[in-house]
């Protein structure tokens, strides 16, 4: 009776993800939809099983789940799965060929969309990672099930008490990190364990702020546009463009106020990143910015490059190579 109920609950999950591919290749074939396709290189359609691994937001330990790919380029892959990653966090991912061969693959992340509710749509260019863990091919054996923390004392979402009897004391950042960790998408439908994760938000510690972005990605989507919002104002540079990257890969419209403030930041690479968000939301008003930057002699001139091809929908790299095709399409179109 168990075994029915578990294969009737696999099979409304493949049906579920098997509509929402569908749903997105059929906007992917609207130019104007937000999920048209942009690949330089060409995709072919590509569905099947894989297994993800990814460090854990404390980078301490490693974390796997599991999704079904879309399709698959010579650069890279995208696939739907219940995790948000952050942008360029390297991934490493095992592949179930269509002879029920292992095909395992490394790179990072280029996007990570909410699709759905609970869904996301990754997007990862190939690529050599720097973490041996990420690596190792995963196992059938490791499939089934929720993502689960890969190092000892993670099993659990709650936080172990600090100065346990017999044990060194455990810092309050190790303690809210390891809480991190030791989340899944499916812990986070509680109203109790999201609005933990809310306040961890705010912690005082930096790193535990920039850690609790991934995490809240996984929240109901107004906890988590509230969150990020908050996070816009935060003290730490690094907090605050995660935040503004997190909101664009949310589509998070009920942002663009926000960002249109954060436009006016001295930080230019900050500025750059609400810019380069708002573009993707459809919204130019970090055009004049942008372009202001682009002529910029200094490094940053390749954000700007990147940011222009979001505000004017095209693809720049964010390399020389990007900053003088930008230049070379700005006056080319006469764009001021």
């Amino acid at each position: 009776m168990g075994e029915a109920r578990a294969n009737s609950a696999t099979t409304t999950m493949d049906n579920v993800v098997r509509e929402l591919l569908d749903q997105l290749d059929s906007q992917a074939a609207e130019q104007d939809s937000a999920w048209a396709e942009k690949r330089d290189s060409i995709r072919r359609s590509f569905r099947t099983t894989c297994r993800i691994v990814c460090r854990s937001p404390d980078s301490k330990g490693i974390l796997r789940t599991v999704g079904t790919t879309r399709d698959l380029s010579k650069g890279g892959l995208c696939f739907i799965s219940r995790r948000h990653f952050m942008r360029k966090s390297p991934l490493g991912i095992t592949v179930v060929m269509p002879n029920n061969e292992m095909k395992h693959l490394t790179g990072h992340v280029v996007y990570s969309r909410q699709a759905r509710e609970g869904w996301y749509l990754t997007g990862v260019q190939f690529g050599v990672v720097n973490d041996v863990r990420l690596t190792v091919p995963i196992g059938p054996e490791q499939e089934a099930g929720e993502e689960k923390p890969d190092r000892p004392g993670a099993e659990s979402a709650q936080a172990k008490p600090s100065g346990t009897a017999g044990e060194a004391p455990v810092s309050k950042r190790d303690e809210a990190l390891s809480f991190l960790a030791a989340l899944s998408a499916s812990s986070m439908q509680s109203r109790e364990m999201i609005n933990r994760v809310v306040a961890v938000s705010t912690s005082p510690d930096a790193a535990v702020r920039h850690a609790a972005i991934p995490v809240l990605m996984q929240a109901p989507r107004r906890d988590a546009v509230m969150a990020l919002l908050h996070m816009l104002r935060d003290p730490s540079v690094s907090v605050r463009i995660d935040a503004i990257e997190a909101l664009g890969q949310l589509q998070a419209q009920e942002a663009i106020g926000a960002l249109q403030k954060v436009l006016r930041h001295n930080n230019d690479e900050v500025a750059l990143s609400a810019a380069e968000v708002l573009g993707s939301l459809g919204n130019q008003d970090g055009l004049r910015l942008v372009l202001k930057l682009l002529e910029s002699d200094e490094a940053i001139n390749r954000l700007a490059a990147r940011a222009l091809g979001a505000i004017l929908g095209q693809r720049f790299s964010c390399n020389a190579e990007g900053v003088a095709s930008a230049r070379r399409y700005v006056k080319a179109k006469g764009i001021e």
